[in-house]
């Protein structure tokens, strides 16, 4: 049988103390969106953080990753490698040239709500979350497997993720 799906207990705590202000339109949920969106719903003033992914997992923890079947990776064989060192170079970019960055985004993703040096503070702010490392691998397949998402947890990142990656400081 699968387990109940339990929020970690110091997260429901803060969950069960804003429940009552909230009535019934109460809802827990989670916002992995985009620099762009998330800035956006955050100072429209009407969400606010109740906890972050850090929180939760007791540290950082990589929520995107990019995946391909193996039948693809045999029949492009320097994908991977061709895709992490474009990844490497754009994190490099947004760390090293905020504005650079920013300037790129708006060209591909207008915005009438973020101007140039907003884009520019929120990559410098975050500027630690883009790149190709991994982070959080264990204590998310440690979560899963609590939940009965995985029947057991990897024992390393490395057994998930491709040999490109190992090269890398992930953990």
């Amino acid at each position: 049988s699968r387990r109940s799906r339990q929020l970690p207990s110091h997260i429901e705590g803060r969950v069960r103390t804003l429940a009552p202000e909230c009535g019934q339109n109460f809802a827990i949920g989670g916002n992995h969106a985009g620099v762009r969106r998330r800035q956006i719903v955050l100072d429209s003033g009407k969400a606010h953080v109740l906890t972050t992914s850090e929180e939760a997992f007791g540290g950082r923890s990589t929520f995107l990753a990019l995946g391909a079947t193996k039948r693809y990776l045999e029949a492009n064989p320097k994908m991977a490698e061709v895709m992490v060192a474009a990844l490497r170079e754009a994190g490099d970019v947004i760390r090293n040239n905020p504005e650079k960055a920013a300037e790129i985004y708006l060209k591909v993703e207008p915005s009438k709500m973020l101007d140039m040096a907003r884009v520019t503070a929120l990559l410098k702010s975050e500027k630690d979350d883009f790149g190709v490392e991994v982070t959080g691998v264990k204590a998310t397949a440690d979560f899963m497997t609590r939940i009965g998402g995985l029947k057991r947890p990897p024992a390393s990142y490395k057994d998930v993720f491709l040999p490109v990656i190992a090269s890398t400081n992930s953990n």
